[in-house]
């Protein structure tokens, strides 16, 4: 008969029953000791104890409270001082001050207001789209004005300005504007030849080089060879990176005072802007005393003292005669002779981290008109090049001289108005020999143009 192995040798071991959990313990069976191997997990189940609770508790709770005071912490920093007004506009300043690169795209306007039909023009709309605030850079202006008359004037102004001392310039819609005021075909008569004049330039590419314009208006090689040096002494020295010592000269003089708004709204609707997304608005006013300071600052930095040498060397090369150029040369400015319109209002977008300035926002109270403008800045590197078609401003001045345009510019002689009345003299106003035109001296000049 099969026995219990639980009663082996005849007597039932309860001491030797297995108990999960705990270790497995040897049996004997007939005699004989034998390992008996627990079909339960060989560990032992230890609850913790009050004092372990306790001390897991503490572990928890210290944890939390540390990353609650990490948290405040950083709450308080980036509002109280990350994003304190004063250091927002203090970044925004500098990361323009210290970029590669800022292209500008915007624009303003001026409507008038509705139901107002005083003065000739109704609407005035300029945009602007530049490349780079520094060289070399390209920018696009485009103007448009609409009049009371029904005629209209819409002129694009392109240029390419490279390092090399080269300007490219493009003017287009000329004709078509004078067209659509019909002035082409109440003036042709008399300015046939300007018209003429002016259909060569609408619409072409002109390079023009510095010294090669110089040299054709001034007439004298070495003149023009002197400006032509000075002018590369400023390309050359603006070019050059003076982020450091700007961004140490505001710092100094922090002539931008900032208040946080929730919205740009001058009352007409055609300013009504609030910020994009992680970024804050802040109306701006300019301390003009420290603008002052930081104006007259500017003489006696390196980048001044660049210019004095490169000058003062070109002065030297051409005529040495010449009095030369310092900083004690500079006159002052002070408050008041910086004129801020009291109807202006400027406001700027910045962003919460990084505290880049998106854009720059203003508007002119005016009883007539509304004025408006805004420019977005894009920080990214942009490439600039030549026209890939263009003519050479030389070719210009030959087809086109100024005895040309002023001799088209003709009147018949019943035509030509002389002012009789007496000119009389200003008693604040005088020359610097202190002489003045006496009464009806006026009538003694020749008024006509010859052609």
């Amino acid at each position: 008969m099969d026995q219990d192995p639980n009663t082996a040798g005849g007597t039932a071991d309860t001491e030797n029953i297995m108990v999960a959990g705990e270790p497995s313990q040897d049996t004997q069976t007939s005699g004989t000791e034998t390992s008996a191997t627990s079909p339960y997990i060989d560990r032992d189940l230890r609850l913790p104890s009050d004092k372990e609770k306790r001390r897991l508790q503490t572990i928890v709770v210290t944890t939390i409270g540390i990353l609650l005071l990490v948290l405040i912490g950083f709450v308080v920093w980036f509002f109280a001082f990350y994003n304190h007004p004063d250091k927002v506009m203090l970044d925004g300043v500098n990361n323009i001050l210290r970029a590669s690169n800022i292209s500008l795209d915007g624009g303003g306007s001026a409507v008038l207001h509705e139901g107002k039909t005083d003065g000739p023009i109704k609407t005035i709309l300029i945009n602007l789209d530049s490349s780079s605030a520094k060289l070399p850079n390209t920018t696009d202006v485009s103007l448009f004005i609409d009049y009371n008359d029904d005629k209209s004037l819409n002129l694009q102004l392109g240029t390419v300005q490279l390092t090399d001392g080269a300007i490219y310039l493009k003017i287009s819609g000329i004709m078509e504007s004078l067209r659509s005021m019909d002035l082409e075909s109440n003036m042709q008569n008399n300015m046939e030849e300007f018209f003429n004049n002016l259909e060569t330039i609408d619409g072409e590419w002109w390079r023009i080089s510095v010294r090669d314009v110089l040299q054709n208006t001034t007439g004298s090689e070495e003149l023009a060879s002197l400006y032509s040096d000075i002018y590369d002494c400023a390309i050359a020295t603006t070019t050059r990176d003076h982020s450091k010592t700007l961004v140490s000269l505001y710092k100094q003089n922090q002539f931008i005072n900032v208040e946080p708004i929730k919205k740009i709204d001058n009352g007409h609707e055609y300013i009504n802007y609030k910020a994009k997304s992680w970024h804050n608005l802040y109306e701006i006013s300019l301390d003009k005393e420290i603008l002052a300071q930081f104006l007259n600052s500017l003489p006696e930095t390196e980048i001044a003292a660049e210019m004095y040498t490169c000058y003062n060397a070109a002065l030297e090369k051409y005529t040495p005669d010449a009095e030369k150029l310092s900083a004690e040369d500079i006159p002052e400015i002070s408050a008041s002779d910086i004129s801020i319109p009291d109807n202006l209002h400027l406001y700027a977008e910045v962003s919460q981290f990084g505290h880049k300035i998106r854009s720059l926002w203003g508007y002119i109270e005016d009883e007539d008109y509304n004025n408006v403008f805004s420019v977005m800045l894009n920080y990214q590197d942009v490439e600039v090049a030549a026209p890939s078609e263009y003519r050479d401003i030389t070719e210009l001045f030959q087809e086109i001289s100024i005895d040309d345009i002023w001799g088209s510019l003709t009147l018949p002689e019943d035509e030509i108005y002389i002012d009789e009345s007496d000119y009389e003299l200003d008693p604040d106003y005088t020359f610097e020999d202190g002489s003045w035109m006496t009464n009806n001296e006026m009538e003694k000049m020749e008024w006509q143009w010859e052609s």
